[in-house]
């Protein structure tokens, strides 16, 4: 995602959010997610950074099509994806895979109607992905 942000025209750049969840909201405490926010120098204008309990992490994982699992060293392990989603909350674009496209990714935000969220990552819910994916399920 560092990609994708680094390939932004910085007029795209300064107005599109980043948004990393975490599976393990055991370990990954606020302070942990700080540490991480700034070893990776990671703005928070731009990169949200979101801790949930198990069940909303779960159903938002489930409603972007994110699969993961403990592995039998209590490590996740999970699918590697990047979701694009427009000002409305609609799904434009996935990348799949640890090798996808990247350039198709930096394409879909260029290419999205607008260039500004109505919503901040941090205020979105597991439903209101849901509602997302299944409205980008029925087109």
């Amino acid at each position: 995602m560092r990609q994708v942000e680094a390939s932004l025209p910085s007029s795209f750049r300064n107005q599109t959010g980043f948004l990393l969840v975490t599976f393990d909201s055991e370990h990954d405490t606020p302070h942990m997610l700080s540490a991480y926010r700034s070893e990776r120098d990671l703005s928070r204008d731009r990169w949200t950074i979101l801790r949930g309990d198990a069940r909303e992490t779960r159903a938002l994982a489930e409603a972007l099509g994110v699969s993961y699992a403990r592995d039998p060293m209590r490590r996740f392990l999970h699918s590697a994806q990047i979701t694009v989603m427009d000002q409305g909350g609609h799904i434009i674009h996935r990348a799949v895979g640890v090798h996808a496209d990247l350039t198709l990714v930096v394409n879909a935000i260029l290419s999205s109607n607008s260039q500004i969220p109505s919503t901040r990552p941090s205020e979105m819910t597991a439903s209101s992905v849901r509602e997302a994916r299944v409205a980008a399920d029925s087109n």
